[in-house]
């Protein structure tokens, strides 16, 4: 068994202990048996009072006809919607972010269960209650179908999309609650974070109707549309693999190796991105699509820089005895190991790839007349990015060592790139007001001007002037994080010399000076006593008394 993968062996599958925690306090929560008897509650009126006011529609207007089963649907799509991917993730995100804080610390690191383990209890739980309210809600949909203008695959294909949008709706409440923040930031994330989640009923219910419009019952006759099905799957399970190694790396104690498995997760999501995109855009023959997977993962290199800039110079004993031995697999591991040099050269060779594997698959396939603009602007982006991400890094080193910590770059690189749009706006307003033919040089250095296309050229040579100073600045610091990338030193004890068991066991040695002391002869111990003699003495004793 120890061939195996982790995910094949059987403790993989065991059952998880955090999700039966979970769902026992589910079952014991008053507040939650009694939203969902207020959620069967509102389907039972809801359906009732529609079924009721239509059949008194039919009994005024006997020729009166509709597609009652599908507006009926559509009501309770919203319905199901707004308790699923609102009140789920809100409820299994805020018991997470009460385990997550300083009060309760010991709910979490008293266990011995893996990061991993943990984060994939809390989505089995929160899938597991929105599953409760699906058997609740299923009959009331079925139930459409006979009041007709809907079909049995349609409601199925549906209810599959809304229950994967929920399951990633779920997942990310969980990465909101596990980022380690004081309680005003993370209150600020959870109300984006709702936002969001009313952003995504609003769709998910947009998309159903679409989807009832266009009969995606009558569809599944066809490839296109198992290809298109298989992709959106892939996509949301991708979403829901990221946002679980996100969040097991949270909440990894600080002397971890958190980024390890965050890079290797992202850079399989990027190549599994870059297969399905390059097929599509080959079976269509339309280049476009490539956009879909060369945005967000020049954007994702992009930002990535800051977190890598924030991760510590110093790695820990535990990291450093997970280093490979082998000299080969050193440079390898170097990538995606703890460390802000091997973050930034990550960074790079993976941005490198991305444009250069953009810009062959659209020579190939053709049909895109823009791509290298798109190419360019992504470029100038990135070489932007890495220039405030190192420039906070010298900054942080040189200058404010004592006062802020290595965790706290990415604060200074979102000052230093606010610094680098508003300070060029304002000196350009005023150099243009006093001088008309100096117009264009203010946009240096602002990443929200890349637009105009004659002024890109000067973008990539001051970008690349900008890069090459920060990191001849950096060469030492660099070179030195590099040289320390080694693993830990052995600590076995010497092996002891083998002896020959017949030969005597030789002297203790001595300093010559000090003479040896010669051995005292034992004392022979005092003779026991005459026990019969003494007992006859006794005798005699009493007898002349």
């Amino acid at each position: 068994m120890k061939v195996l993968p982790d995910y094949m062996r059987p403790r993989h599958w065991a059952l998880n202990a955090i999700m039966v925690k979970e769902l026992r306090q589910f079952v014991r929560s008053r507040f939650m048996v009694s939203l969902f008897m207020f959620f069967l509650l509102v389907l039972v009126i809801g359906t009732g009072g529609f079924v009721i006011s239509h059949s008194i529609e039919r009994l005024v207007s006997p020729m009166a006809t509709g597609r009652w089963g599908r507006q009926l649907f559509m009501i309770l799509l919203g319905i199901l919607n707004a308790a699923c991917m609102l009140f789920v993730p809100a409820y299994v995100g805020t018991r997470f972010a009460v385990e997550r804080s300083a009060l309760h610390t010991d709910l979490l690191f008293v266990t011995t269960l893996t990061p991993g383990a943990i984060i994939r209890g809390k989505l089995y739980s929160g899938l597991i209650m929105a599953l409760v309210i699906f058997s609740a809600c299923m009959p009331f949909m079925v139930f459409t179908y006979l009041l007709r203008g809907i079909d049995l695959p349609s409601i199925f294909v549906i209810l599959s999309l809304v229950l994967l949008a929920i399951a990633v709706c779920i997942q990310s409440s969980i990465l909101v609650a596990a980022v380690p923040a004081t309680r005003v930031f993370k209150s600020l994330l959870g109300l984006g974070l709702a936002v969001g989640l009313c952003q995504a009923i609003g769709l998910m219910t947009l998309a159903g109707y679409t989807l009832l419009e266009e009969g995606v019952g009558s569809m599944l006759a066809q490839a296109q549309f198992w290809g298109v099905a298989a992709t959106v799957v892939v996509l949301g399970l991708g979403a829901i693999w990221l946002q679980q190694v996100f969040a097991a790396a949270l909440i990894m104690p600080p002397s971890a190796n958190r980024a390890l498995s965050v890079r290797l997760n992202l850079t399989a999501a990027w190549l599994i991105g870059g297969l399905i995109t390059g097929i599509w855009a080959a079976a269509v023959s339309e280049a476009e699509i490539l956009l879909f997977w060369l945005v967000p993962s020049m954007v994702v290199w992009s930002f990535a820089l800051g977190m890598v800039v924030s991760e510590r110079d110093q790695l820990s004993r535990r990291i450093r005895s997970a280093i490979p031995r082998r000299r080969l697999l050193r440079p390898v591991a170097f990538f995606f190991y703890t460390g802000p040099a091997g973050g930034l050269m990550w960074s790079f060779t993976m941005a490198g790839f991305t444009l250069f594997l953009a810009f062959v698959l659209a020579a190939q396939i053709g049909g895109w007349r823009g791509y290298e603009e798109a190419l360019e602007v992504l470029a100038i982006l990135w070489l932007y990015m890495f220039c405030y991400a190192l420039t906070a890094s010298i900054v942080r080193r040189l200058l404010l060592r004592s006062a802020v910590s290595h965790g706290k770059t990415w604060v200074i690189m979102l000052l230093l790139i606010m610094v680098g749009t508003l300070l060029p706006v304002f000196t350009g307003f005023v150099r243009d007001t006093l001088s008309p033919h100096n117009k264009g040089t203010w946009r240096l250095g602002n990443i929200f001007t890349l637009g105009d296309e004659s002024f890109r050229p000067v973008h990539m040579v001051f970008a690349l002037s900008w890069a090459a100073a920060a990191v001849a600045l950096s060469a030492p610091w660099l070179w030195r994080q590099i040289g320390a990338f080694k693993p830990l030193e052995s600590t076995a004890t010497p092996a002891r010399p083998e002896t020959d068991p017949a030969a005597p066991p030789p002297a203790a040695q001595q300093p010559p000076d000090v003479p040896q002391a010669e051995p005292r002869p034992a004392e022979e111990p005092p003779p026991l006593p005459d026990i019969a003699a003494s007992d006859h003495a006794g005798g005699e004793g009493a007898s002349d008394a």
